[in-house]
């Protein structure tokens, strides 16, 4: 065999080797295309999958829902740390008889009270309106605070502030804020009701002495409260046990924070459920009853004369 043929036949099987090699590749290609088109489709399935949260969604609704609640736990919603802020502030409210200073903003005051809105007005004739300063020499500092931080967006809760919620119901109705008046009644509400069908003591109230409580919100309420404070004597009476024995003394005595009379009728009311016939507190201690005078069929009357 001559050289030429020897490379010649060597080319050759070489050739049909890489031919066969070809093939075999080819035909592995041919099965495993198959194969990857089945495994993209179902990682494209499974993608959806984990963006819809399965074949019901059950799952992407929950995601869903969590990423909003987390977006809504990051979103600011209160300007409290505005309060005293010097840089911005555009107004000056001294409150109490030291004159507590707090810098604050016309716009957000003037937004939620009405009592701030008048005040703030240039075009009002008072003064206030004109030197950027409002005292209020009458409002409990404590109590004024809890409800500018309201007024900024921040927190509000009954129990946070029981030492002093007449002061701070007195200080929302001189300013004339509705919508936190509303969310005082509501939580105050909340805050005397229990799941026991049993009565407690009063003393086991999360409120401290809660009909003295009711008692000092009637003396500083206006008469168009009285419906929803009478709400609040029958969920009280409803609740817990009326300290007759302690509650005593205001028969014979005349306090100016304590509206005595109208807290007794209310007390009547609310043990009864009807308000044509409430029992009368007075009769039970031998004391002659001034409460139907005032409260008669017509209405709620003056109970402070």
């Amino acid at each position: 065999m001559t050289l030429d043929m020897a490379r010649y036949l060597k080319s050759e099987k070489n050739e049909s080797q890489s031919n066969g090699a070809v093939a075999v590749a080819r035909q592995f290609a041919m099965r495993l295309i198959p194969m990857l088109h089945i495994y993209v489709l179902f990682a494209d399935r499974m993608s959806y999958w984990e963006f819809t949260g399965g074949p019901d969604g059950s799952r992407s609704r929950a995601r869903g829902e969590n990423k909003t609640e987390e977006i809504k736990e990051k979103k600011p919603n209160s300007f409290e740390s505005l309060i005293n802020d010097t840089r911005f502030s555009d107004v000056q409210v001294l409150v109490g008889p030291t004159e507590v200073e707090y810098n604050l903003h016309r716009n957000f005051l003037a937004h939620r009270s009405e009592y701030f809105g008048r005040a703030l007005d240039p075009s009002d004739k008072w003064k206030e309106s004109k030197d950027g300063k409002i005292r209020l020499p009458e409002i409990h500092p404590p109590a004024f605070k809890a409800i500018i931080t309201w007024v900024y967006g921040g927190a509000f809760g009954v129990l946070d502030h029981k030492e002093y919620l007449p002061e701070i119901y007195k200080a929302a109705d001189y300013l004339q804020i509705s919508d936190f008046k509303d969310s005082f009644f509501e939580q105050v509400m909340t805050a005397l009701k229990k799941d026991s069908p049993a009565k407690k003591p009063a003393r086991d109230c999360s409120i401290p002495e809660p009909f003295i409580m009711l008692g000092q919100l009637l003396a500083i309420a206006p008469e168009r409260d009285y419906p929803t404070i009478q709400k609040i004597a029958n969920t009280l009476t409803q609740y817990f046990n009326v300290p007759w024995s302690e509650l005593r003394h205001l028969m014979t005595e005349d306090y100016e924070t304590i509206n005595a009379k109208a807290l007794f009728y209310m007390i009547g009311v609310g043990l009864e459920g009807a308000q044509k016939n409430p029992p009368d507190p007075y009769h039970r201690y031998g004391q002659e009853s001034e409460t139907r005078g005032h409260f008669g069929m017509g209405g709620w009357g003056n109970p402070r004369d």
